[in-house]
């Protein structure tokens, strides 16, 4: 567990039910207590340590690739994730992980999805990749795809 201290930007899990955590800033560290307290909207909260994970500078935010993220826990990949959904950019509700692909439904149109676009080709390409990658390796692979299936058009366009 990454070690924290005053004025360390964290997620601490939220008493809302909409999201489950939210940003703030450490106030104090007790570390004989193994409790903090943390800024969080105007309002000050009381946290045990193991609710607590770092998160990462605003720059990072929307990267495409959460390998790139120096703090890598469930909140920096969920709020990565919801970044780069909520972007204007066409290809947000795709991230990876490494060689792991991550999609979310954009629930709308999106012109990568166009004929003339090269984005949703690549995108075929990289999770057709990982189904036939991990089958060649030893052990049992691991592939969940929803919804139709495009890798065959991509196929035809090589």
């Amino acid at each position: 567990m990454a070690s924290i201290k005053k004025g360390d930007t964290v997620w601490v899990a939220a008493d809302d039910d909409e999201v489950c955590y939210e940003r703030g800033t450490v106030v104090t560290y007790e570390a004989t207590k193994d409790m903090a307290q943390v800024s969080v909207g105007g309002s000050t909260k009381d946290a045990k340590r193991a609710s607590i994970l770092k998160a990462n500078q605003e720059r990072q935010d929307g990267e495409s690739d959460n390998t790139f993220l120096r703090e890598l826990n469930e909140a920096t990949l969920l709020h990565n994730i919801r970044v780069r959904y909520n972007s204007k950019d066409e290809g947000g509700c795709y991230t990876v992980t490494g060689h792991i692909l991550i999609a979310v439904n954009p629930f709308r149109d999106l012109t990568i999805y166009d004929e003339k676009q090269s984005v949703f080709t690549f995108v075929l390409l990289l999770s057709d990749q990982a189904l036939f990658g991990a089958s060649n390796r030893r052990g049992a692979p691991a592939y969940l795809r929803r919804g139709r299936s495009h890798v065959s058009a991509a196929r035809q366009q090589q």
